[in-house]
């Protein structure tokens, strides 16, 4: 046989070699359908319907250009064939050219107004531009042409969810899962709508059935993280994202979402890595840009965490969370004036997102206004009831306010939902300790440790429980974690090293136990904003408002009430020892640190000799509130830094008790200088700015001294521990009242202590930190060089 008959006998028509192509594609032989469909274009350049699916194949390999390319040369050869415009819609969509699909699926409908699929992909395209209510009824329409497809009814309920309109669309999950019960895509988003609903574990049941019918899936998995992070479930939360991204390695809403998961982990350094892979993939993305702030901020970058911030603003300027986080960026740095503007931006914009109260509640806590802290919170739980988040923050600021019972009672209602929730069991614990039940708070801290998760809280709680050995488990653990604590942050970063500094202190390592403390400070310091120049005017302010003059002009004008006493003194100074004392007495309530007397001072100043009786008594209104006993003749406010006002006070409240606290200096600062506070102290993370502080301190409690020499006594923390009873007498004698001998046992009142010192009131008076400094004198010595007051 020549080679010429050999060749015709191979010959191929046009029609056969399209049948050829098409089963090549039908069966999954992407490569040799796509080549054999360009074979017939070299031939045939124009031929349809080839043109047509070499566009569907290559949108179907993720050549979205070409693919796009083909799609465009389809309906420029066949414009009055319906399925090429629904097809030219398709890939115009996966293009990112909304708008194009939609006028490509309005040609589709003029050629047949009842066409399914135009109205199904349209639905779609209105829902990814957001324009939901349009969605909606187009998706409405295709419903009721193909009232038997499931996917009509999974575009149908997605639109209505994004308008809250979430018991609709829990009908439409139930009719998609009654045509389709094998339709993965349904199951994923009905999660989506009950996780809205605040049901939680319905949530997660459904995002767990679509894994299980479509495990291939990264939308499936990215919903079924989001039922568990709300759950707090944080490692399986996070193992579900870096699935969804590993299936997708450009699904940028998953990296976000595991950019949340880690921040609500404290791990800042790695929630700022995910936020970026969102970034990168999606550069115009608002939450990625939100994230990166929170996490930048988390690591003390505050430049870069409002440069984040503003840019997620201009991007989105209508979604209240970014507000918000600018908001707590401005506090956070002093901005209060500018934060204040912000927040009510984010008000407006947006007052009923669970998710968006929650911040709001964070950045009124911060500005000391725990009631609109609490409204927003109680909102938040109506609106969902099972975000364990929640109720979490409730009970931190109700713990706050000193309201403890009340928080304890809401950290339970968060573990009736979720018993295992980590974060509500730290709070538990916190909330225990301030009230005197160690053994109860001992048991629920073992019941995180069952948990597992390796929580920084976890430990720094447990340093209140033990005494630390060298093969300690635990303490192993810390040191494990110490390898890559920068990926958490500065915080974790000090509290991490806060726990080990008492962890080496117990075993004896005073060098590096100090190593460890200077960290814990230096992260804290890097964290903080401090304003030494403020601090320094403050006192030369004082004295130049405070003079005798001055004090003259308010003789005989404050309010008479004898019902406050006043603890102050510098922080860790005997001043919760002391308030111990005199409120164990029975006629004596305890408050504890107040706001009070700078709320009446923010609402009815400034003072003036005509308003001072009134101010005065706000102030004693106020605290008489707080009584639960409602017997009390006298009422203490322990908030050290009042010290700052001891002539204000006088004035507006001249029969008030004033008890300053002082301590040996170096001991009161060391003091300081252990303790992680949860607020203000910025002064205390630096030994030479300690210093200076304590200098400024000790030189305006001089002015006093001499401005208003019988305006106060002072108590001395080592005569308080070496003659104890000597000095309690001395006190309840100075309050005014009768003695009582349970003034002798302070360390057995059930009363909650919210100060660093709860760990030490529980026990009986104790000498051992008297001149504790001394095993780190050397260490010490830029503080003891600087200090300049004996």
């Amino acid at each position: 046989m020549s080679a010429t008959e050999q060749n015709t006998q191979h010959e191929v028509t046009l029609d056969q070699a399209l049948e050829l192509a098409q089963g090549h594609h039908q069966v999954g032989n992407l490569i040799i359908a796509d080549r054999t469909y360009r074979d017939i274009l070299k031939a045939v350049p124009d031929h349809f319907p080839t043109v047509h699916y070499l566009a569907t194949l290559l949108y179907q390999r993720g050549n979205l250009e070409d693919a796009l390319a083909y799609s465009q040369k389809a309906v420029e050869v066949a414009p009055e064939d319906k399925a090429c415009w629904v097809n030219n819609g398709v890939i115009l969509a996966a293009n990112g050219q909304t708008e194009e699909a939609l006028r490509a699926f309005d040609e589709a409908l003029a050629i047949d107004p009842e066409l399914y699929e135009a109205y199904s992909n349209k639905a779609y395209a209105l829902w990814e531009l957001g324009r939901y209510e349009e969605a909606e009824d187009i998706a409405t329409q295709a419903v009721s042409i193909n009232p038997d497809n499931a996917d009509a009814y999974i575009n149908l309920g997605i639109s209505m969810a994004e308008q809250g309109k979430l018991e609709e669309a829990f009908g439409v999950w139930e009719q998609a899962v009654a045509l389709d019960p094998q339709s993965a895509r349904a199951y994923s988003n009905w999660s989506n709508t009950l996780r809205s609903m605040g049901r939680l574990e319905e949530a997660k049941q459904k995002a767990l059935k679509a894994v299980e019918l479509e495990d291939k899936n990264p939308e499936s998995y990215n919903n079924l993280a989001n039922a568990y992070r709300d759950m707090g479930q944080m490692p399986e939360a996070e193992e579900a994202y870096r699935k969804a991204t590993d299936l997708k390695p450009d699904y940028y809403l998953a990296h976000n979402n595991l950019a949340t998961a880690l921040l609500d982990q404290g791990r800042f350094a790695e929630a700022a890595t995910a936020a970026r892979y969102a970034m990168s993939f999606k550069p115009d993305y608002a939450p990625a840009y939100n994230n990166l702030s929170l996490a930048q901020q988390g690591l003390g970058n505050y430049d870069e965490a409002y440069s984040a911030a503003d840019r997620a603003i201009s991007l989105d300027p209508n979604d209240a969370g970014h507000y918000l986080n600018l908001a707590d960026i401005l506090i956070a740095i002093d901005k209060f004036d500018d934060g204040e503007a912000i927040l009510q931006q984010a008000q407006a914009l947006e007052p009923d997102s669970a998710r968006t109260l929650l911040k709001l509640a964070d950045v009124h806590r911060n500005l000391d206004r725990p009631d609109k802290a609490i409204e927003a919170l109680d909102k938040a739980i109506e609106l969902n009831p099972e975000m364990p988040l929640t109720y979490v923050h409730k009970a931190r600021v109700l713990q706050h306010d000193n309201r403890v019972e009340e928080a304890l009672v809401v950290i339970e209602k968060a573990l009736e939902l979720f018993p295992d929730n980590p974060y509500a069991l730290l709070a538990k614990v916190d909330c225990l300790l301030t009230t005197n039940r160690k053994d109860q708070a001992r048991e629920v801290l073992d019941k995180v440790r069952e948990l597992g998760g390796n929580l920084l809280g976890f430990y720094y709680n447990l340093t209140n429980f033990k005494k630390f050995t060298a093969d300690d488990e635990d303490f192993l653990a810390m040191k494990k974690l110490a390898e890559n604590i920068d990926n958490f942050g500065l915080d974790g970063k000090a509290i991490l090293n806060f726990s080990l500094f008492k962890a080496y202190e117990d075993m004896g390592e005073y060098e590096k136990s100090f190593e460890c403390l200077k960290s814990a400070n230096d992260a804290k310091r890097d964290s903080l904003p401090f304003r030494a120049l403020q601090e320094s005017t403050m006192v030369e302010n004082k004295k130049a408002t405070f003079t005798p003059a001055f004090m003259k002009e308010y003789e005989g004008k404050g309010c008479d009430s004898d019902v406050p006493v006043f603890i102050l003194g510098m922080p860790r100074s005997g001043t919760t020892l002391t308030e111990q004392i005199i409120s164990s007495h029975p006629q004596v309530f305890g408050a504890g640190e107040l706001p009070d007397l700078g709320t009446v001072l923010r609402e009815m100043g400034p003072m003036t000799p005509a308003n001072a009786a009134a101010m005065g008594q706000a102030y004693v209104d106020r605290i008489k509130a707080r009584d639960v006993t409602g017997k009390a003749i006298r009422i203490t406010d322990k908030m050290p830094g009042h010290c700052n006002n001891i002539a204000l006070i006088r004035c507006m409240l001249p029969n008030a008790k004033i008890i300053l606290c002082r301590r040996n200096p170096i001991d009161n600062c060391l003091s300081c200088y252990k303790q992680n506070f949860a607020t203000g102290h910025y002064w205390s993370y630096n030994l030479e700015t300690m210093a200076g502080h304590y200098n400024k301190f000790a030189e305006l409690m001089d002015y006093w001294k001499e401005l208003i020499p019988d305006g106060f006594i002072e108590v001395q923390y080592e005569e308080t521990v070496n003659n104890f009873e000597e000095q309690a007498r001395r006190l309840i004698d100075y309050v005014g009242l009768e003695w009582d001998d349970a003034c002798l046992e302070p360390h057995k009142q059930k009363r909650a202590v919210l100060t660093a010192s709860k760990d030490q009131v529980i026990r009986p008076v104790y000498k051992s930190s008297v001149e504790a400094w001394r095993r780190y004198e050397e260490q010490l010595r830029p503080l003891i060089e600087g200090i300049k007051y004996p």
